[in-house]
């Protein structure tokens, strides 16, 4: 009987960097993501502001494999916020296209940091890195990002970006709740 020898392991190869800053990458999700991504999910500071229940926690962790082949021209929807040495995930942020739009110019941007990420300035920081690589990389007109009216954190932190005030109006999340919700939009 012949012996097979074991196959020599594959060193994972890094991600493709996508943008930088000056603390912060862009990269794709990969699937070495999937346990911190799943951790975050359940944080209670994020499923507060994101409206997430167990349910909406269960089927989002259930289809990570599926979010990270998700494309919106030619680019991943579901991107990874990575320390500049690539050594810890900090957090993602989602790009949904706008149905409303027929001409496909516009997306709705969502994000979160995991708690060991939070307070340090990188939201701000990876939101505007962000923003510059939908428009210029992907050739996004318009970025519509919303969040309730009361998360002040989240406020400041749009405004900061140059993002244009919209409208204020309840707006329903996956828990079935519908606190009032600002809305902005980020145009080149």
């Amino acid at each position: 009987m012949r012996r097979l020898r074991p196959r020599p392991r594959r060193e994972a190869r890094p991600p493709q960097v996508l943008a930088t800053s000056e603390h912060v990458q862009l990269t794709a999700m990969l699937p070495a993501d999937a346990w911190e991504y799943a951790d975050s999910l359940r944080e209670p500071e994020v499923r507060e502001w994101q409206g997430w229940d167990d349910t909406t926690i269960e089927t989002m962790t259930l289809q990570y494999s599926m979010i990270m082949q998700l494309r919106f021209r030619g680019h991943p929807t579901h991107l990874a916020i990575r320390n500049r040495d690539n050594t810890h995930w900090l957090g993602q942020f989602s790009v949904a296209p706008d149905q409303a739009d027929p001409l496909g110019d516009t997306v709705f941007l969502g994000w979160w940091l995991a708690a060991h990420a939070r307070g340090k300035g990188l939201a701000h920081e990876s939101l505007a890195m962000v923003l510059q690589w939908l428009h210029d990389e992907v050739g996004v007109g318009s970025v519509r990002i919303g969040t309730r009216s009361d998360n002040e954190r989240a406020l400041r932190m749009i405004a900061r970006s140059g993002a244009r005030f919209v409208e204020e109006r309840p707006t329903p999340l996956p828990n079935s709740t519908t606190p009032m919700g600002k809305w902005f939009v980020h145009e080149v």
